[in-house]
């Protein structure tokens, strides 16, 4: 009976052994052969990562920045701020270096105001802007036709726009001062303010009053 047991024992160390030696030996072969393809990788210095990365992120903001998003066309904000308007005649000017569409509406054959499409800087690129005057050189209501920046957007909302209405050129229209901005949108709401400047100043001028 002992010599049974202990013949089985050996039996069963000299297959453990064996199955232990194959499996060292894939073992083996297996970080061989990982060693092998790790030296035959390319390497790439830790400066020719940096260069990639800031490549990606480079072409990540130019792809965002040169993205511009149409929010209202020239003639539907036109409609919504003259909305008995008939016609109107539009012109193109560069005034200051800067090109302007200046748009004569018109009812009745009478002239009830313009609107005044311009570009106005913001933190990185132009936001297109579209301001409607009344004849009486008031500000009627502004709209946001394009924003190209990465942020700012927050402009277009109504609750801020309507804060030009009723301007003229006798009034402050200060970002701070009597025009609260757009939180974390402060350039953005700068830029708005300066268009409706400039867009009063150009009626009054084509007037030449």
């Amino acid at each position: 009976m002992i010599k049974f047991l202990k013949a089985g024992f050996l039996e069963h160390r000299k297959v453990y052994q064996v199955t232990h030696i194959r499996s060292f030996g894939a073992s083996t072969s297996y970080r061989n052969e990982r060693f092998r393809i790790k030296k035959n990788l390319p390497k790439v210095s830790a400066l020719q990562g940096r260069f990639f990365l800031s490549l990606a992120i480079l072409s990540w903001l130019f792809s965002a920045i040169s993205f511009a998003e149409v929010y209202i066309t020239r003639e539907e904000a036109i409609r919504r701020i003259f909305p008995l308007f008939q016609e109107h005649k539009t012109e193109k000017r560069v005034l200051n270096a800067q090109p302007v569409e200046i748009s004569t509406i018109i009812q009745e054959g009478k002239t009830i105001g313009w609107a005044v499409v311009l570009d106005e800087m913001g933190k990185v690129k132009p936001i297109t802007f579209l301001v409607g005057i009344d004849n009486k050189e008031k500000v009627v209501d502004i709209f946001v036709l394009e924003f190209r920046d990465l942020f700012g957007s927050e402009i277009k909302r109504r609750s801020f726009l309507k804060q030009f209405r009723d301007k003229s050129l006798n009034d402050q229209i200060v970002v701070g001062r009597n025009i609260d901005a757009v939180t974390s949108a402060t350039i953005s709401s700068r830029a708005a303010a300066s268009a409706v400047k400039k867009a009063l100043k150009i009626v009054s001028d084509l007037r030449g009053s």
